[in-house]
């Protein structure tokens, strides 16, 4: 192994060139989830560098708690670096175990104690996806912080069992494959409140949201991304997605469900404004060209919606389902053989047989 790897504070350097790490199954670390403590840095410095970090899965009966640092120092334009993360396979071991892993993709401002660029993670939780929605998932962590210095691509397996991925957002280019399996890809997510220090975030993990009226909404994927379904019935589900967006079903009966969000009223703090019955009031006036747009609802009243990229969906094979949601507003979609635009999106399908929009 070429390049340099730094743990507890210790640097070790070798000759430069094209480099390989490979993790398999990490040990636990004295580190905490937020990356305080001990945590192990890899660093291809300059040319093409290739990582590949093995976790031990969500369903673990001994669940590993870990930080890896990314981090490859070398210029932009020299090499192109890849990151892969796998998830956890059953078939691996032929013991037949549920392989069922939960990934968290999102944006931090700032890795502790190293310097970054653009910093983002990728978790893998532990405990069940049930677990993971309530916030009681077991305190152990396989987290992977990296930077926009992985100028290649990051990539994320889950392998067998039905995987869960949830991406609030990236500062690379990414490719997310469910693989064998009943699958499910949310890109972007709804908060109760802003996800600042109040939201019992480190300093490190605070990330921006949007106020719309149905809550915070989480921007989804900062660069280029491909989610790829696989083999199984897989579900995606697009909230927001700031820069462009692939879904790819593959094979079996997929469903594809776009929604849109209009944007709130906030007051200086950020909070969302409401009326007397606790209801968001939605933000009026005319619209930027970069993150809002005019479109004309019912009476004479504007709506400014939160937009997406382009989202492009190729269901495959199998019997596959587009469903695009509009807002609690006066919505306008234009529906051609092609794409459903209007309501601050932009979603093209190729490869389905069902499409429903919903106003």
């Amino acid at each position: 192994m070429h390049g340099s790897w730094k743990t507890s504070g210790e640097t070790l350097l070798a000759h430069d060139g094209e480099d390989r790490f490979i993790v398999n199954q990490l040990a636990s670390m004295h580190v905490d989830r937020h990356g305080i403590g001990d945590t192990l840095t890899l660093d291809g410095q300059s040319d093409t560098d290739y990582y590949e970090i093995h976790t031990a899965g969500s369903q673990s009966a001994d669940p590993q708690n870990y930080v890896i640092n990314v981090l490859d120092t070398g210029a932009k334009d020299n090499g192109v670096d890849e990151l892969k993360i796998l998830g956890f396979d059953s078939g691996a071991n032929g013991i037949g175990q549920a392989a069922d892993d939960i990934f968290l993709l999102r944006a931090m401002t700032g890795i502790p104690s190293e310097a970054s660029e653009s910093p983002a993670f990728v978790a893998l939780l532990h405990g069940t996806l049930e677990q993971a929605m309530a916030g009681t998932s077991p305190a152990q962590v396989e987290r992977i912080n990296y930077d926009a210095n992985l100028n290649g691509r990051l990539s994320v397996h889950g392998l067998g069992g039905n995987d869960y991925f949830a991406v609030d957002d990236t500062s690379t280019i990414a490719t997310l494959d469910g693989g064998a399996g009943d699958d499910s890809f949310q890109i972007g997510q709804l908060f109760g409140s802003q996800r600042s220090l109040g939201a019992n975030l480190a300093s490190s993990d605070v990330f921006g949201t949007v106020a719309t009226t149905r809550g915070y909404l989480s921007r989804g994927n900062s660069a280029p991304l491909v989610a790829e379904g696989g083999s199984g019935n897989d579900v995606f589900q697009v909230y927001s997605n700031q820069a462009a967006l692939r879904l790819e079903g593959n094979s079996g009966d997929d469903l594809f469900v776009v929604r849109a969000f209009a944007l709130a009223e906030t007051h200086a703090d950020g909070s969302i404004v409401t009326d007397a019955a606790g209801v968001a009031i939605r933000k009026a006036g005319s619209s930027t060209a970069a993150t809002e747009v005019l479109n004309g609802g019912e009476g004479n009243d504007f709506i400014q919606y939160n937009i997406n990229a382009p989202v492009s969906i190729d269901g495959g094979t199998g019997f596959d389902k587009v469903v695009v949601l509009g807002t609690e507003f006066g919505d306008n979609f234009v529906i051609t053989d092609q794409g459903v635009f209007g309501a601050g999106l932009n979603v093209s399908y190729a490869n389905i047989e069902l499409l429903e929009v919903d106003g």
